[in-house]
């Protein structure tokens, strides 16, 4: 415009837009990645990337309840008198045909139960520490920032009651279904399988089966990959852990204890690659499920 023109009248003026200023959440990714195993693979490499050190400590924490869950059912079960040499030999003898009748009964005596049911109910506080670091990792990686440890254990309370509902649910419905036929079973863990996650983003616990149900039924390929993942994973914490678990065990009622810390150990490092091919693969599932919506 010439220095002699007069201003138009007419003219909106420019205005600033003080919002502009802040800046937006770093998108993660394309928007219209495919859900795919590549698309997997990256989401898992974004976590470990930007998350590692933070995820890192999560896991600490849930492997130390685990740790703790190992110890304490370990002096448990030797405080009751069950001795772990006498078990291993009772286990060989009624594998090879050598016990008498009375020997299932012997091994699965009181001291055995009591064992369980702590094992057990333990086992849903674990649950519920695992369920709580699902909706922090999840807003976290929406929204391209830094993951902070005290989001993971500010949402440990809500998830041990959360996680261990719904554990509660899935260990009845998936026992009916293994006791009825094996395949009902099977069938209960794998359309139950997305759930977890669900639960933890804060879903209710029904509509965390509904949701759940419809991602196995659209997302079968994906959810297969997991689950052969998660199987290979286990395999050789079987193998691993499990031989040399074995090893300390014939050693007495101290070696039964180092046997835990070593089984730990193993199951640390494998559950934390399972827990990070789960959540790489719900979180891949779930920006595939909203962007369908136009979301």
């Amino acid at each position: 415009m010439d220095d002699n023109q007069s201003p138009n009248p007419y003219e909106t003026p420019a205005t600033h837009d003080p919002q502009a200023d802040v800046a937006a959440p770093r998108p993660t990714g394309s928007p219209h990645r495919k859900a795919n195993f590549d698309t997997v693979l990256d989401v898992i490499k974004e976590l470990w990337r930007d998350h590692a050190a933070t995820l890192l400590s999560a896991w600490g924490s849930y492997s130390a309840v685990w740790l703790l869950i190992s110890l304490i059912t370990t002096v448990g079960s030797l405080a009751l008198g069950v001795d772990p040499a006498s078990q291993q030999e009772a286990l060989e003898n009624i594998s090879s045909g050598q016990a008498g009748p009375t020997a299932i009964l012997d091994l699965f005596g009181p001291q055995f139960w009591a064992f369980m049911g702590l094992t057990v109910l333990l086992g849903f506080v674990q649950m519920g520490v695992g369920v709580a670091t699902f909706g922090p990792v999840r807003r976290a990686w929406k929204e391209g920032r830094s993951l902070s440890i005290m989001e993971v254990v500010g949402q440990i309370g809500t998830g041990i009651n959360r996680g261990a509902l719904f554990y509660l649910v899935f260990t009845i419905a998936f026992t009916v279904g293994i006791v009825l036929c094996i395949l009902p079973g099977l069938a209960v863990g794998y359309f139950m399988l997305p759930a977890f996650y669900l639960v933890g983003r804060g879903d209710g616990i029904f509509d965390s089966l509904s949701t759940g149900f419809e991602w196995a039924k659209r997302h079968v390929a994906l959810l297969a990959v997991l689950i052969a993942a998660s199987i290979g994973l286990v395999f050789v914490f079987a193998c691993l852990g499990g031989a040399g678990s074995q090893i300390f065990m014939a050693t007495g009622k101290v070696g039964h204890i180092i046997s835990q810390i070593f089984t730990w150990f193993f199951g640390s490092v494998v559950g934390f690659g399972v827990w990070l091919v789960y959540t790489g693969t719900m979180l891949t599932i779930e920006q595939d499920e909203e962007q369908s919506m136009g979301w």
